[in-house]
């Protein structure tokens, strides 16, 4: 009889087991590049190419994850929902954002950085689906893809994946699993994470960035404080 036990839950290859002395791209960070889809000044981003200050620990500090409308594609770094959800909190916001992000990715990110970070509370703008991220045992990269990428740099290896995308059945058991991960991962680490998803945010979306097709600098302020309250209201109530 196969029982349930945490220990097992966590029973993955470590950075130790695998003797990874530095964050080498073909493990976790090599789908962070600049200029997929908009580049930004090299001074707004750390030696991992987030856009964000230096990854250090600090138990003061939130850590956002998601994808694009995350990392800020076409706003100014000040005006990206991290940036303001943080000068809200009054702390430090750690952004993993990536262009063409996945709830892969997410989780990826999540996984590594959280026991570095160690935050007070992790929030996510899930990225919208289909999106996925294949391991290319060729290239040694994550690969992101999904509707818009058969026209990237690894258009060959996606479009002989692309199929994957146009069904249903596994981008819900993908959303769910990825979700489910996320969840159990964070409620091992004793930290609180918070949710929201960017479509149906999308209902109210008050401006457009400089690109025309991502969220502004106003609508940020939106999501920005959607998080505040969720984070607030979940401390009143723990008190």
């Amino acid at each position: 009889m196969i029982g349930h036990d945490d220990n097992v839950a966590l029973a993955m290859p470590t950075l130790d087991a695998l003797k990874i002395t530095n964050f080498g791209d073909e493990y976790y960070y090599n789908t962070v590049e600049n200029g997929f889809f908009w580049s930004f000044p090299e001074e707004e981003l750390n030696s991992f190419k987030f856009r964000s200050p230096e990854l250090v620990e600090d138990p003061t500090s939130i850590l956002c994850l998601g994808c694009s409308a995350t990392m800020g594609t076409g706003v100014a770094y000040d005006e990206t929902w991290p940036q303001q959800l943080g000068k809200e909190l009054g702390c430090t916001a750690y952004n993993l954002g990536t262009q063409s992000g996945s709830g892969d990715s997410v989780y990826r990110f999540m996984r590594v950085w959280t026991p570095i970070l160690k935050p007070k509370a992790i929030f996510v703008l899930i990225p919208r689906n289909p999106r996925r991220d294949l391991y290319d045992e060729k290239s040694n990269h994550w690969v992101p893809f999904g509707p818009y990428r058969p026209r990237n740099k690894y258009a060959e290896y996606s479009k002989k994946h692309f199929e994957i995308l146009t069904s249903i059945h596994n981008t819900t058991m993908n959303s769910n699993m990825t979700y489910d991960a996320m969840v159990g991962f964070t409620h091992r680490n004793n930290v609180p994470i918070y949710f929201m998803d960017t479509q149906p945010i999308g209902e109210f979306t008050i401006d457009v960035a400089l690109d025309l097709l991502h969220p502004g600098p106003k609508t940020y302020k939106k999501y920005a404080e959607l998080f505040k309250g969720m984070y607030l209201n979940d401390k009143i109530q723990n008190n």
